[in-house]
């Protein structure tokens, strides 16, 4: 369970620094959506620029909170996800993950945050509930990871490897024991 803990920390560093990294180029790329007005564009790159995981975070939420409907909303949350990671702030990394999620339900890297932390907080009182949101955030996964498109500046093969780690989380046929488990709590 740690060696998969570890992984999906790893993705959310990786996310988060290229992010970061493609914030910070000069040249925008042409996919990737363009703030047009100055102040929102400094709220952003000021947010995304600070080392301390806290304060990117406190950036992030206070540009989120002014501009609701950016066309870096998802650019934003991600980083935000990964800075409450790096904080060692679960719950809030959790949180970060559901809004992305609701943003953007197809965004493997929050669905695979989400159904890895499910799966690892099962316990008597939350069996079912969890059970449930583990299989519904691994199913939209499983969907989502063909269409996964690989971040501008990532090599091949941190891509693939990426991809993979997030594909041994968010794969159904990976729960195994889990799914049988909830058939037998509903037949009890």
């Amino acid at each position: 369970m740690k060696k998969s803990l570890v992984a999906i920390l790893l993705v959310c560093t990786l996310s988060g620094a290229a992010v970061q990294q493609l914030a910070a180029q000069a040249a925008p790329a042409a996919q990737k959506p363009q703030i047009k007005d100055p102040a929102e564009y400094n709220a952003y790159v000021n947010a995304i620029q600070q080392q301390d995981p806290n304060a990117k975070a406190q950036g992030l939420e206070a540009f989120l909170q002014t501009y609701p409907n950016s066309v870096m909303k998802n650019d934003a949350l991600e980083t935000l996800m990964a800075a409450y990671q790096q904080a060692g702030n679960g719950q809030k990394m959790i949180d970060a993950a559901t809004r992305l999620v609701q943003a953007d339900p197809n965004n493997v890297k929050a669905l695979a945050i989400l159904t890895y932390t499910y799966r690892a907080s099962i316990n008597a009182q939350n069996l079912q509930q969890n059970l449930d949101l583990i299989q519904q955030y691994a199913t939209k996964g499983e969907a989502a990871l063909p269409n996964m498109t690989k971040p501008e500046g990532m090599s091949d093969a941190d891509f693939n490897k990426m991809h993979n780690e997030l594909a041994a989380i968010t794969v159904v046929k990976t729960a195994g024991p889990t799914w049988s488990s909830k058939r037998r709590v509903r037949r009890v």
